[in-house]
């Protein structure tokens, strides 16, 4: 899930490559929508991810969907989710975790979630980003700081929020919060200096042609051959995630609105 590559992350933190920006607020359209009525737990989306199946799952202020293309399965507290505010989800070794808004980290066993053994946080603590690390680590993001899971042992690595995390092509990972860090897989963690305040990202994903970047703002950035686009799609709609279709050719948005592609 969310994989962006180094020349990416270039272009965001090191303003190491130009890029020719087209005119502001070109219109692009999603051409759906998916809310509650169409069977979205509830319309804040706060994360997303796919499955080895190809599931789609949607985490959402409302508990947890998953999306099969055509219908939507629901997940809550009643499945073992530790809250139905569900901040954070990722498929981690094939497995989906996920994290609350009043703590607690859980994963999805033969269709129903458990808590995840050893997790060292007390409840109450909120989690808010999910992501792997290398081949055998996964890092989590709370209001207290960043923990990384490596083989068997937990280790805190920052002892500040951490918001959102994004997976690198090579297995690291950049975690943002008051500030923006890289996480090598050996744990090593670099901090990062944006170029500029006024398009700090909060999320990012790769499609087949294009770069994505939705920024803090309420900007969705297409970057394709070196060339960059901002993209309008429904006014007053905060995008807090992106995801690239496993095949390329579609482009999920979950919003403060519902879920776009």
């Amino acid at each position: 899930m969310k994989d962006i590559r180094f020349l990416f992350i270039g272009l965001m933190w090191a303003g190491a490559l130009a890029i020719v920006a087209e005119p502001v607020g070109a219109q692009w359209q999603p051409t759906t929508r998916y809310t509650v009525r169409e069977g979205l737990a509830q319309s804040q989306v706060s994360d997303l991810d796919q499955d080895e199946d190809g599931y789609l799952w949607i985490a959402t202020e409302g508990g947890l969907s998953r999306f099969d293309g055509l219908r939507f399965t629901l997940f809550g507290p009643e499945d073992g989710l530790p809250d139905s505010v569900v901040n954070a989800i990722d498929v981690v070794d094939g497995t989906l975790w996920a994290g609350g808004q009043d703590g607690g980290l859980a994963r999805l066993v033969r269709g129903r979630f458990e808590p995840v053994p050893g997790y060292p946080l007390d409840e109450g603590v909120p989690v808010f980003a999910i992501e792997r690390l290398g081949e055998n680590g996964v890092v989590i993001g709370t209001e207290t700081g960043l923990l990384a899971l490596r083989d068997g042992e937990w280790t805190q690595l920052l002892d500040e929020i951490i918001v959102t995390a994004t997976r690198l092509a090579d297995g690291g990972v950049v975690v943002i919060g008051r500030r923006a860090h890289l996480v090598a897989p050996d744990l090593t963690v670099t901090p990062l200096d944006f170029p500029g305040g006024d398009q700090v990202p909060v999320a990012a994903t790769t499609g087949a042609d294009d770069t994505w970047l939705a920024d803090i703002d309420g900007r969705l950035h297409r970057i394709r051959d070196g060339r960059t686009i901002q993209l309008a799609i429904e006014p007053g709609s905060e995008m807090r995630q992106l995801l690239g279709s496993r095949h390329g050719r579609f482009l999920w948005i979950g919003t403060n609105r519902g879920l776009f592609t």
